[in-house]
């Protein structure tokens, strides 16, 4: 269907922006390293974007950058406190950059069980116990 004389046609079509209502929902310690949860409320039309945070704490700053909103920083020091912030990216320009309000420290992950080795050690001793008395 044409338009006869006299008539227009209009035609919409989305508008590429940069993204935009980024935040840090959480961090999480993990050993060296910390685990950065990101939501952004838009991608400015594209189909993917790029996060980058960066933690600086013991005089050093390390970067990640990743194409999915839980970015993993590797690298640093347990015991150490870091300050975080992101900023997510695509064609067409950046978020304002976040900063998490307080200071996360990566710490090392004990595992919840007892060796196999130790409980039978345990065992073994208790049996030893209750023949003696």
């Amino acid at each position: 269907m044409s338009p006869s004389s006299g008539e227009s046609i209009s035609v919409s079509l989305p508008v590429a922006s940069a993204p935009s209502g980024l935040s840090i929902t959480k961090i999480e310690p993990d050993d060296e390293g910390l685990m950065v949860s990101l939501n952004l409320a838009s991608k400015g039309g594209y189909d993917t974007v790029t996060y980058v945070v960066q933690c600086t704490g013991g005089g050093r700053t390390i970067e990640k950058r990743s194409s999915y909103p839980n970015v993993n920083v590797t690298g640093l020091q347990n015991g150490i406190s870091y300050s975080c912030r992101a900023w997510a990216f695509n064609d067409d320009g950046q978020t304002s950059t976040v900063t998490y309000p307080s200071l996360v420290a990566p710490e090392e992950q004990l595992s919840t069980g007892l060796p196999i080795w130790m409980l039978y050690q345990a065992i073994q001793n208790q049996t030893s116990n209750a023949r003696q008395q």
